[in-house]
C-alpha cells in the first residue's frame, strides 16, 4: 500500500509521518500534498513553491511503499477515487480544537520551523505580532478565526470509509505510556493492522514524539489550553461555530 498522512494543519500530520516510517515498510516521498497542489520539502524544513496539481493526479503517482504528509480537504469525488484505488491507505488524525488553537499560536509566533517553511512566513509573523503582541491576544484571535479557516472542509474525512481516523490525544497517550504492561494498545494496534504491518509496542516507536517537522517542543500536548486560556478565552470558545468543531472532533469512536 501507499499511505497518505492527512490532517488539518497542526493537528499531528508529521507525528503520523514519523510513526508510519518507524513502523516500517514505507518511505516518505519528500512532498507535502494539498487538495490541489504539492510542495517539495527539503531536509532543512523549507518548502518549495506549491505546484498546482489536483489531488487525483498526485495521488496517482503514489506507488506501494510510499507515504506523504497531506492537508487535503474532503471531496466526495476524491473519496470515491481513493476507494477505487488498490492499495490505498489514508490515516486521518483529529485533535481537540482548543489544543489546536494553542498549537497553532505556538507554531506561528514562536517556532523556528514556521519561518523556515516559506519565505513569506517571517513577514506574516511580524504582521501578526504587530496586531496581536501578546499570548492572550494571539490565542483570542485564533479562536475567532479558526472556524473560518477552512477546517470544516476536512471534517467529513472523520467517518469516511476511505481512511482510518485516529484521535491525537489517544495516540499520544499510548506513545508516551510509561506502564507498558498492557498486552494491547488499541490505537497503535489499529494503525498497524490497517497498514498491514507487524504490530509494535509504544516503546519501539516512542522516539517518533518530537521528531516531526513542525514539532513545537512543548512538553504538554494534551489539555495545554487549560493553563493558557483566560476566562475571556473561554467566553470566545462558547460561540456556536467553535463548539461545532469541538463536538465534531469528538464524534469519532
Amino acid at each position: 500500500s501507499y499511505v497518505i498522512c492527512n490532517s488539518v494543519p497542526k493537528v499531528g500530520t508529521y507525528l503520523l509521518v514519523e510513526l508510519v516510517k518507524a513502523l516500517g515498510g514505507h518511505v516518505d516521498v519528500g512532498y507535502h500534498t494539498f487538495s490541489s497542489s504539492i510542495s517539495r520539502v527539503h531536509a532543512d524544513g523549507s518548502f518549495d513553491h506549491e505546484r498546482a496539481i489536483p489531488a487525483p493526479l498526485w495521488a496517482s503517482a503514489l506507488k506501494p511503499g510510499y507515504l506523504c504528509a497531506s492537508h487535503t480537504e474532503y471531496c466526495p469525488h476524491l473519496e470515491q477515487y481513493f476507494l477505487g484505488r488498490q492499495g490505498h491507505k489514508m490515516l486521518f488524525i483529529v485533535r481537540d480544537p482548543r489544543d489546536l488553537v494553542i498549537s497553532w499560536v505556538d507554531f506561528v509566533y514562536n517556532s523556528t520551523s514556521y519561518t523556515k517553511m516559506r519565505r513569506w512566513n517571517a513577514y506574516l509573523r511580524e504582521a501578526g505580532t504587530a496586531a496581536y503582541p501578546d499570548d492572550a491576544s494571539q490565542i483570542a484571535s485564533c479562536i475567532r478565526t479558526l472556524p473560518q479557516s477552512g477546517i470544516r472542509n476536512f471534517m467529513s474525512w472523520i467517518d469516511s470509509p476511505a481512511c482510518l481516523t485516529v484521535k491525537f490525544e489517544e495516540l499520544y497517550s499510548e506513545l508516551t505510556e510509561k506502564d507498558l504492561s498492557a498486552a494491547t494498545f488499541p490505537v497503535l494496534d489499529s494503525i498497524c493492522d490497517y497498514l498491514e504491518v507487524p504490530r509494535k509496542s509504544p516503546s519501539e516507536v516512542s522516539d517518533t514524539i518530537g521528531r516531526g517537522l513542525t514539532s513545537s517542543g512543548r512538553l504538554k500536548k494534551v489539555g495545554a489550553y487549560q493553563s493558557r486560556m483566560t476566562p475571556r478565552h473561554y467566553d470566545l470558545l462558547c460561540s456556536e461555530t467553535f463548539q461545532k468543531l469541538v463536538v465534531r472532533s469528538e464524534e469519532h469512536v
